[in-house]
């Protein structure tokens, strides 16, 4: 399968090719169920630090890092079934596994990760517009890609974000 690149709009049918790849099948089952209630997203590899740096920091390879670890992840954030506290933190011990066995990485280095996700936003954090998708006047909310269930469309959220990626909203 081909993998999306960093910088790369996933959307619901990629993104339930990319979930059968990894065998995410509840999220595949969740993605058919109801593939409008999710918008388009990009993907930003391993969020809060550029891959290549990760993989010097961490003395691993940040390809597999950013394929085997951060995009199953990714997925599985985008995804989750909204405020199951105990589906994301299955997900986030599932990450730090990934990053130990998959990626080869330290278990402290893994720890530092796991914690860096588990970290609680606050609602300022997520609302803040930080700038925009290149030939678009749609906003990009700041550390977005690491709030669980971040691709559900949400009427709520719209009149104060701009309209959704995919062009749809209310």
């Amino acid at each position: 399968m081909k993998l999306p690149k960093i910088g790369d709009i996933i959307t619901a049918k990629g993104a339930l090719e990319l979930c059968r790849y990894f065998g995410l099948d509840y999220l595949v089952e969740r993605i058919k169920s109801d593939p409008e209630s999710y918008n388009n997203w990009k993907f930003d590899g391993c969020s809060g630090l550029p891959d290549k740096v990760m993989g010097l920091f961490t003395n691993c390879n940040w390809e597999e890092i950013t394929y085997r670890c951060c995009l199953p992840h990714d997925l599985c954030y985008g995804y989750g079934e909204r405020g199951n506290k105990i589906e994301r933190k299955r997900v986030d011990l599932k990450f730090y596994s990934d990053l130990v066995t998959k990626a080869g990485m330290s278990k402290w280095c893994a720890s530092a990760f796991h914690a860096s996700v588990r970290f609680p936003m606050n609602n300022t954090q997520r609302g803040k517009k930080v700038g925009s998708f290149k030939n678009s006047s749609n906003y990009y909310i700041k550390c977005r890609s690491i709030r669980w269930n971040y691709s559900w469309f949400s009427k709520l959220a719209w009149p104060r974000m701009g309209k959704p990626l995919n062009g749809k909203g209310p």
